[in-house]
C-alpha cells in the first residue's frame, strides 16, 4: 500500500526517471531508495529530488546472487501499480 501511494504520487516523468535508473536505486539486499522533494511532500505532491530531500527505502526481499532479475521483478510490481 505505501509502495502503491508513493508510486501512484508521482508524475510521469518521474516514474520514466525511476525506470531509467531502476538498477542504481537498488542495492545488493534488495532495497530501493527514493528522494523526494521535501516541501513538496509537505504540501501533499510527490516529486523527485535530490537537494535536501526526505529519503525512502523501500525493501523487497532477493537474494544478492540474483541482483539482475531482481531489477526486472521490481520492474514489473511497478508496471502493474
Amino acid at each position: 500500500m505505501f509502495l502503491k501511494n508513493i508510486w501512484s504520487g508521482l508524475s510521469q516523468l518521474d516514474r520514466t526517471e525511476v525506470f531509467s535508473s531502476l538498477a542504481s536505486r537498488i542495492d545488493s539486499a534488495g532495497t530501493m531508495f527514493l528522494r523526494v522533494d521535501k516541501q513538496e511532500a509537505l504540501k501533499g505532491r510527490i516529486r523527485l529530488e535530490d537537494t535536501d530531500p526526505v529519503k525512502i527505502e523501500v525493501s523487497f526481499r532477493t537474494e544478492p546472487s540474483k541482483h539482475n532479475g531482481f531489477v526486472d521483478n521490481i520492474r514489473r510490481t511497478l508496471e502493474e501499480i
